[in-house]
Order: C-alpha cells, then sequence, then structure tokens
C-alpha cells in the first residue's frame, strides 16, 4: 500500500512539474514578443519629416509613427494625386491612397491605392493584383503575417499571406488571433438570404440574422461573439450557445483564457454571467474587468439612479467583504494593480470626485482620472482638477499637469484600440520618476514629475482606421479620444476602431533614464526623446 502511495505521489508531483513548465513556457513566449518589439524602440532624437508649406491644416495629425520611433508615414497630396511618404521621402503616386499601417516591429509599410477605378494593395516594396475595391491592410502581431478583404466581380474575398479565400458578398471585422497562427471575421454568403456566420481558419459557424465582431482569448485558443436571432441575442462561445437576452455588454475573457464574463439585460433587469453563472441583478451592468491573475472579476452597477463597484470573487460568487460598494452618482471602470492584490476607481458623488484605492477615499476634486499603478503594485497615481489646473497625484505628492492629463480615460479593450494605461502614464525602472502627456489650451507636453517639456501641437499620431475611413486623435480641451466626425468617446467607447498601427504614446529606456514619444511642432515631425535624470 505505501508503495502504491509513493508512486502516485511521484506521479502527481512529475505531472505538476509538467504543467507549471509549460505555463512559464507559454508566459515566457509572450514576454519574449513583447521584448522584440519593444527593445527595438529608438532613443536618439531625430527630426524625420518637415512638412510642406502647401500641406493642408486638415491633414494635419493623420500621420503615424512607425513602433520603433525610426519612420513616421503620412499622405502627401499633389492636384488630383496622392502618396504615402516615410520621413521626407515620397512614394509612387495614385489616384487615391488609404491610412499607412506599419507592422509591429516598423519595418513594413502597407498601404491600399487606387488606380484608375481599381484598387491595390502595396506591401513594402511589393504591389497587389487589381481589385474593385479592397480595406486597410492587418498585420499579425509579430508582423510576419499581414490579410486584407478585397472585392472582384462583386465578391468579397480575405487575401492572407497572399493567397486568396472563399468568396462571399461582404467581410467584415477581419482580425489575427494575439499568436497570428488564427484568423476569424464576419461574413454573409448570400445577400438575399441576409444571413451572417462567424468564419475562424476558414471554417464557417452558423448562420444568424446577425454576428458581432469575434473576441479571440489571450491565449488564442478560444473565440467568443454575439450572434442575433430575432430581436433576441446569444453568445457563442467555442461554438457553445448561451441562453437568450435582449442586451449584453461584450465578453472578456481572463487573461489566462479559463474563464469568461459578460453582461446582459432580461426585461427590465440586468446581470453579470460569469463562467455561465448569473450574478444578482440590477438596473444596469457595465463591462467586467478581470484582474491579471483571473481570480477577481469588477463591474459597475446600477440601482435606482446610483451606481457601485462590484467586486466577484472566483471562489465564491459573493461580493468581496459580503458587500457591495457604496453607491454614488457615477464610477469609473475598475483597475487592477498587477499583482491582483490591489484595487481602485473613481467615483463621484454631488459636484465632487474621488479616488476609491483598497476601500479608501481620497480627498475630494473638482475632476479626476482612473488610477494607475506602478509595476510593483506598491504605488498608485492619478490625475485631479483643482478649479482649473490638473495635477498628478502619487503617494499624496502632486505634480503639475497643466490644464489636464490624457487619456483621463481608457478605451475598454473589446474595441481593440491598442492604447494601454501603460503607455499613457509610465513609471521609471527606479520608480522614482512618472511620466505622461499632459494639455493646455491646444498644447501637448510630455512631464517627467512635473518637469513640464517644450509645446508641441500634438504628440503620438493618429490611430488607423479598420478599412471604414475612421481615425482618431486626443481633443485637448478634454482629454478624451475623439473621433475625427465629433463623436467623443470615453469609458464608454462606441467606435469602429481595429488595432493602433503606429507606436503608443510614451517609451522609457530599458535603462530608465530616457523617454521617447513621437510629436508634431508646426510643420515638423520629430522623434523627441526627454532625459529622465
Amino acid at each position: 500500500m505505501k508503495g502504491k502511495i509513493k508512486y502516485l505521489a511521484v506521479i502527481l508531483t512529475l505531472l505538476l512539474l509538467v504543467i507549471g513548465l509549460n505555463v512559464y513556457l507559454q508566459q515566457k513566449e509572450e514576454e519574449t514578443l513583447v521584448q522584440k518589439i519593444e527593445c527595438k524602440v529608438s532613443f536618439k532624437e531625430k527630426l524625420l519629416a518637415d512638412l510642406p508649406k502647401n500641406f493642408k491644416d486638415e491633414d494635419l495629425d493623420k500621420h503615424v509613427f512607425s513602433p520603433d520611433g525610426r519612420s513616421v508615414a503620412y499622405i502627401l497630396k499633389k492636384g488630383n494625386k496622392a502618396a504615402v511618404a516615410v520621413n521626407d521621402s515620397a512614394g509612387i503616386e495614385y489616384d487615391e491612397v488609404g491610412p499607412p499601417h506599419f507592422s509591429p516591429d516598423g519595418k513594413i509599410l502597407a498601404y491600399k491605392a487606387r488606380v484608375d477605378s481599381t484598387w491595390i494593395m502595396v506591401i513594402g516594396d511589393r504591389k497587389s493584383e487589381k481589385y474593385d475595391e479592397i480595406d486597410c491592410p492587418h498585420f499579425s502581431p509579430d508582423g510576419s503575417r499581414i490579410a486584407y478583404c478585397a472585392k472582384k466581380d462583386n465578391k468579397w474575398f480575405t487575401v492572407i499571406d497572399d493567397k486568396k479565400g472563399e468568396e462571399y458578398d461582404k467581410i467584415e471585422a477581419l482580425q489575427f488571433s494575439p499568436d497570428g497562427r488564427r484568423i476569424a471575421y464576419r461574413a454573409n454568403k448570400d445577400k438575399e438570404e441576409n444571413k451572417w456566420c462567424i468564419v475562424v481558419d476558414d471554417q464557417k459557424g452558423d448562420k444568424y440574422d446577425w454576428v458581432r465582431d469575434p473576441h479571440f482569448s489571450p491565449n488564442s485558443k478560444r473565440i467568443a461573439y454575439w450572434a442575433k436571432e430575432g430581436d433576441k441575442w446569444l453568445l457563442v462561445v467555442d461554438d457553445k450557445k448561451s441562453e437568450k437576452y435582449d442586451e449584453f455588454r461584450e465578453p472578456q475573457f481572463s487573461h489566462d483564457s479559463k474563464r469568461v464574463a459578460y453582461g446582459v439585460r432580461q426585461g427590465n433587469k440586468s446581470f453579470m454571467v460569469i463562467d455561465e453563472k448569473k450574478c444578482k441583478k440590477y438596473y444596469g451592468v457595465r463591462e467586467p474587468h478581470f484582474s491579471p491573475d483571473g481570480e477577481t472579476i469588477a463591474y459597475g452597477a446600477k440601482e435606482g439612479d446610483k451606481w457601485l463597484m462590484v467586486v466577484v470573487d472566483k471562489s465564491w460568487f459573493t461580493v468581496i467583504d459580503e458587500k457591495e460598494g457604496e453607491r454614488y452618482d457615477d464610477v469609473s471602470i475598475p483597475c487592477f494593480s498587477p499583482d491582483s492584490k490591489r484595487f481602485g476607481y473613481w467615483a463621484r458623488e454631488d459636484d465632487s470626485s474621488f479616488t476609491v484605492i483598497d476601500g479608501k477615499k481620497s480627498e475630494r476634486y473638482g475632476d479626476i482620472s482612473i488610477p494607475y499603478f506602478s509595476p510593483d503594485s506598491k504605488i498608485a497615481a492619478y490625475g485631479v482638477k483643482e478649479e482649473d489646473k490638473w495635477s498628478v497625484v502619487v503617494d499624496g505628492e502632486k505634480y503639475s499637469a497643466l490644464h489636464g492629463i490624457l487619456p483621463r480615460e481608457i478605451p475598454i479593450d473589446q474595441y481593440h484600440i491598442k492604447i494601454t494605461r501603460d503607455n499613457a502614464v509610465l513609471f521609471s525602472a527606479s520608480l522614482k520618476k512618472i511620466v505622461y502627456i499632459c494639455l493646455k489650451g491646444t498644447g501637448y507636453y510630455a512631464a517627467v514629475n512635473g518637469i513640464i517639456s517644450e509645446e508641441f501641437d500634438f504628440i503620438g499620431g493618429a490611430v488607423a482606421n479598420n478599412g471604414l475611413g475612421i481615425s482618431l486623435r486626443i481633443q485637448p480641451s478634454k482629454g478624451q479620444l475623439m473621433l475625427d466626425v465629433g463623436e467623443s468617446i470615453g469609458t464608454s467607447v462606441v467606435i469602429f476602431g481595429n488595432e493602433y498601427s503606429g507606436t503608443p504614446y510614451l517609451h522609457i529606456s530599458p535603462d530608465g533614464k530616457h523617454l521617447a514619444f513621437g510629436a508634431r511642432k508646426g510643420r515638423e515631425l520629430w522623434w523627441k526623446v526627454m532625459s529622465l535624470e
């Protein structure tokens, strides 16, 4: 008997080691991918381009910096012709060109171009065959693959790594999985029947009256999307269908891809569904957010005319401390620390705003931003407004942020806009420096512990569209992301975004000594570098 117990103990130990090794290797693979992209960022200041004097004001700030900071791309117009220029070198002239897209490593530039009545895809030095219509290009996260949708003879198809896919009457929402190995999109095979399906790796799902954009899990192995039947919606996760609901919030996967959460409405009540289990009913719920370790979920919920923050534990599906959060006039999106042990958000009550971090309320201010946690999770920072001035509060110490900090709110990940907290407000490696972008009037400034840079007309570049001709920029007066058609977007983002095609806003060098970012000053496009010492 003792021998059998020892044998089972050895088997169990080996099994745990294999599982642990597998998790470790997966994490290292993800870290390596990030390092491959990040370590190539330039920390050498350089004037990349000087826009011509006849460059129209309405075309300013539609440039895109490459992720490595070595290039900037923009559209030059000359009479009835247009060309994509990189730094100070203009490309071939066409009758029309679409927004330029850099690959994640910054080495390849792709864009669509019109020649007479036909369109081609320009990928580096290569040109595709001619099509009747074409959508914007999509790079895989590692930049090794490229895909787009094209139309010929009234039929749409995907072109993935130069290979044509099956024909449909319409294709939309094309996207790569996080590992770049899988592709999904929404398709309509027969416009007269008007039924839609999600296609994943060339495999068609069931037909519905409509389907929303597909969502890959972080490990790329799972997929989820909402489907409409009549006036009801159901969630499809790995081909398994939920019950039907009247309204919904987009599904969220945990970081380990094992869990799924989403908000729904049935009748006049809303509730969260977590791992197929229904939570308490409210008058409204907002998008759920997982902690990095996947153990906890937080979301805003409405009772009457008040909002509260609900935090749900994985094991018991009960509210932490056996209580829901206090009721306020409004609450922000929830923010977890990297180690998942801390948690914060802002709340509004009467005419004042304050943060609630680890259950403790800050001072009250006229306005406030979401909190940011340092990489070691020990420091919490957030922007505050007093009269007409903003500051960044770090462990009780205030640093000037002029008349605004951006972005005050972060677009939710479900909309695929890759502007993250990590690239909006950064801590140096020593954690002694905090860097951020602040605003004054129409000017943009980079700040390090309250030390303000020179003024720029714009920091960052355009957020490329998803093929619908939509781009994004920051509106200085409010510190919010704006659609170029004038619709503001904040916590509740409604947008057709796909991915950020250029570099994120801020980069800190690996040694923690320099800050780099792209900026426009007048008609000069710079890759700027600031010392953090």
